[in-house]
């Protein structure tokens, strides 16, 4: 009779493993780095970007992350070998054996993938090209300078199999990924074809009509450059005409035959290039980036039939620390297949980093959504680009002075030939005054002067833009970059404006970079040392403690009972959750006659703001309307957000508080059971004596190791809970508001013909009265999915606390009369190699350790504390 838990909840979780073994960077000691960094002191400083810098501000955390490693290296090598030695095997040593192996194997990555997102142009190539000081290595249009990145770029140390400095491999798409493109691209070059071809009044008003058009002539160049060998792409008039064939029963064939050019064009392509420097690299991949659509005959074009370019760069600092660089195609500048590549590389990706640049970054949809997303899935901060991008020419201030000046000299020079000496003296007086304020106010009003405010002023209205949609309390940290700038700095040429290296902000980026991968690799040893370690010497001690026992099954009822405890303490759980939810929505329920007269409201707003033709665009492009001369802005979701929002958000905030609060309670009740169990068996009458310390010490070790599975749950659940609630009171994500409202304006936009132009608006109406118990349903379903998620996480964790006390029972009970001889042997060298493994996990391990925690604590802390 093994120990069990009655399981109510029968989906089983996807990770179990993962949920008790993993480390967990909620308890790091690091504290935040500085969230604004920019430098305004006008001091010049030697470049900042070099590997000897960059090698040195990492270099204590290196030494000890590596030293970590080979002590727990050493470790597992002491114990493999007493394995290797000895033949003796049954299925506790092989389970011993996985546990050894697993002490290096079941870490972590120590990568760290940060993927570079924006609009086209927004120069997060060159941000990337500065950062390694690698100069256009990421590719650009060196005549125009915009975005040239038509697939994902990925920017790492060197690959395996890697012979020279620089690397670079390909990965096309397959053939069922090829055909979705080709579809997708002859299915929006027909829409543009037919957009220009027959525009009614409705149309006009289409806001989609612009993108379609811009997609279309986009997709023919990317044919045209793809097939420029066939007579059917010989022109854009031929390549119209080709395509326009697929709006007859040949379109399946028109995209099959595609699909086959496509293949044998691959079939011709290499996949691996290497070079000793950047330049003779990026030549031999000229045909593999986004280039020119004209070619010569002999040449064939393959940029859009891939997928990934990954690079392999030796002698950069930043990617040796497992930094991973990834190039995201522009937002605005791909097709639906290319999104969902996108969409799938961000899911891998720990870091999202949006770029803009500055001049654009309040308003830059791309970034908005990105800081959203980042904060519901990943992490985030943001890189502002281009800030010498600014007007440098002549204040008003400046130019008044300037004339006076001029008017001045002139007055002067008269008086000299008029011999007019005490004229002359007092304006050269008035000059010497004049040329002090305007040399004041150029000082205020200097280039630099101008960057860095803008810098402040932008960074800061990003900051509270954060805190305002996301709710997060930790300030966003922005980096305001000038790439170009810095790139000259590297070069060792003249910088066009005062700007320092350091006010650049590429060095800031750089140790955000290096600080964050070094934090996720000592949280990864720390817990290793901490809670991994002393769990495998311990199941190895009590192996070692294997005895002639053959009362496995007092054992177990002994626990039994403490172990039934987890079933009730996630119901109890679960049921409290499901009251604070219903409590929730009975609130929103007593809201819905107010809400309802608040949208009818809305709904009378909408309708005499439009003519017909608008009021149809309106419900086509789902309720969003941008300015149209003096008409402002219409966003219908938006202002039905905007009720919820006023009535139910400290209702949202009470749900978090309440999960919060079961953290904590949780904690305590989960080391119940565990506490129960060792004093349990430590005062039974008839095991008390018989029982080893290494038997009874594992309880002591699972509460410690608690933590950080149940760090994991709640952590999981309050981001779940969060986003619920901004899917409940904004329009960003997966928002319920928008989500309700689809059918809605669909069912409208469907109403067409005679009398049109008032059934739209009385539908819009109808509907929408109904709409807040849809949107409660909704939420309630969310809720239900977040809670039901966290209570099987839950269950998850005690599965696996109780599978560990059970296994721990059947390798220390022996079922045999007798032992092996090879059996004997292998117990007594694992006894002395766990002598030995543990004086280097008490002795140097743990001095490194120590180390390595102060080499992480910043420098103005060690001083404060000192």
């Amino acid at each position: 009779m093994g120990l069990h838990i009655d399981i109510f909840l029968r989906s089983q979780h996807p990770s179990t493993d993962l949920l008790y073994s993993k480390p967990c960077s909620y308890t790091t000691t690091v504290s935040s780095i500085t969230h604004i960094t920019m430098h305004t002191t006008g001091e010049k400083i030697a470049d900042l970007n070099t590997p000897d810098r960059m090698l040195a501000a990492g270099a204590p955390h290196r030494s000890c992350h590596q030293r970590a490693l080979n002590f727990a290296g050493q470790i597992s090598i002491t114990f493999q070998k007493v394995f290797q030695r000895n033949q003796y095997t049954d299925c506790h040593v092989e389970a011993l054996v996985q546990h050894v192996n697993g002490i290096l194997d079941a870490r972590p990555s120590n990568e760290v993938r940060f993927a570079f997102i924006g609009h086209m142009g927004c120069g997060k190539s060159s941000l990337i090209n500065a950062i390694l000081g690698i100069f256009d290595i990421a590719r650009k249009d060196g005549s125009t300078g915009i975005s040239c990145t038509w697939m994902i770029q990925e920017f790492r140390r060197s690959l395996p199999n890697q012979t020279a400095p620089f690397r670079a491999e390909i990965l096309f798409y397959d053939e069922i990924e090829l055909e979705k493109l080709f579809a997708t691209m002859v299915s929006e070059l027909l829409r543009a074809i037919a957009s220009d071809n027959n525009r009614d009044a409705e149309q006009q008003e289409d806001d989609e009509v612009e993108k379609v058009a811009k997609r279309g002539t986009a997709h023919i160049k990317t044919f045209r450059a793809l097939f420029h060998h066939k007579p059917e792409f010989e022109t854009d008039h031929t390549t119209k005409s080709f395509v326009s064939q697929a709006e007859s029963d040949q379109g399946r064939d028109i995209v099959s035959m595609m699909v086959m050019w496509a293949g044998e064009l691959i079939r011709q392509a290499k996949t691996e290039f290497q070079s000793t420097t950047q330049s003779e690299l990026l030549q031999q991949m000229r045909n593999y980036t986004h280039g020119p659509v004209d070619c010569e005959d002999d040449e064939h074009v393959f940029w859009p039939l891939i997928k990934k370019a990954t690079f392999g760069l030796t002698g950069c600092p930043v990617l040796e620390d497992g930094v991973i660089l990834v190039d995201m195609p522009g937002s605005h500048d791909s097709n639906s297949i290319q999104a969902l590549t996108t969409r799938r590389a961000l899911r891998e990706c720990n870091y999202y980093v949006p770029t803009a640049a500055i001049i654009r970054a309040l308003s830059d949809d791309t970034l908005n959504d990105c800081l959203e997303e980042g904060f519901r899935r990943k992490k985030v901060f943001v890189v502002l680009t281009k800030i010498d991008d600014i007007d440098t020419s002549l204040s008003g201030k400046q130019a008044e002075l300037t004339a006076r000046l001029t008017d001045l000299r002139e007055q002067r020079l008269c008086a000299k030939r008029e011999g007019k000496a005490q004229e002359k003296a007092a304006i050269v007086e008035q000059e010497e005054e004049l040329e002090e304020e305007l040399r004041l106010v150029r000082a205020d009003e200097s280039p630099s002067t101008a960057i860095m405010e803008r810098n402040s002023k932008v960074a800061n209205n990003l900051i509270d833009d954060y805190k305002r949609r996301t709710g997060d309390q930790r300030p966003l940290d922005v980096f305001p970059v000038c790439s170009k700038m810095s790139e000259q700095y590297q070069r060792g040429l003249a910088a066009r404006l005062d700007l320092t290296d350091e006010q650049t902000g590429i060095s800031a980026v750089l140790d955000h970079l290096i600080k964050t991968t070094l934090e996720g690799r000592f949280n990864d040893v720390n817990y290793l040392y901490q809670d991994q370690l002393p769990l495998v010497l311990n199941r190895i001690e009590l192996w070692c403690d294997k005895r002639h026992f053959a009362r496995k099954d007092v054992l177990e009822r002994t626990v039994e009972g403490p172990a039934a405890r987890y079933t009730g303490h996630i119901e109890t759980f679960l049921n409290e959750a499901h009251k604070r939810v219903q409590k929730l929505l009975d609130s929103m329920k007593s809201n819905e006659h107010a809400w309802t007269k608040r949208a009818t409201k809305l709904c009378d707003t909408w309708e005499s703001k439009y003519t017909t033709p608008q009021y149809a665009s309106l419900a086509k492009s789902y309720g969003v309307k941008k300015k149209i001369k003096l008409i402002t802005e219409t966003n219908c979701n938006k202002d039905l957000a905007q009720i919820l929002q006023r009535s139910i958000t400290a209702d949202i905030d009470h749900l978090i508080g309440f999960a919060d609060k079961h953290k904590v309670h949780m904690f305590a009740l989960f080391k119940e059971p565990l506490a129960r169990m060792e004093a349990d068996l430590r005062n039974h009458e008839e095991l008390a004596l018989l029982l080893p310390q290494s038997l009874l010490r594992q309880f002591g070790l699972h509460k410690k190791a608690l933590a950080v599975p149940l760090d994991k749950c709640f952590a999981v659940l309050r981001e779940d809970l969060r986003n619920i609630g901004r899917d409940l009171t904004t329009t960003t994500g997966d928002s319920i508001i928008v989500h309700c409202m689809r059918p809605v304006y669909i069912e409208v936009m469907n109403i067409k013909g005679r009398g049109s132009g008032t059934l739209r608006p009385e539908k819009m109406r109808e509907r929408v009265d109904r709409l807040w118990s849809d949107v409660r349903d909704q939420a309630k379903k969310r809720y239900a999915r977040a809670f039901e998620k966290c209570s099987r996480d839950l269950l998850a964790v005690a599965e696996k606390i109780l599978k560990d006390i059970q296994d721990s029972f059947d390798g220390f009970c022996q079922e045999k009369k007798f032992e092996e001889p090879g059996e004997i042997e292998l117990r007594r060298e694992l006894t002395l190699a766990l002598i030995k493994a543990r004086d280097i996990h008490d002795g140097p391990f743990r001095e490194i350790m120590q180390d390595y925690s102060m080499n992480m604590v910043p420098d103005r802390v060690k001083k404060e504390e000192h």
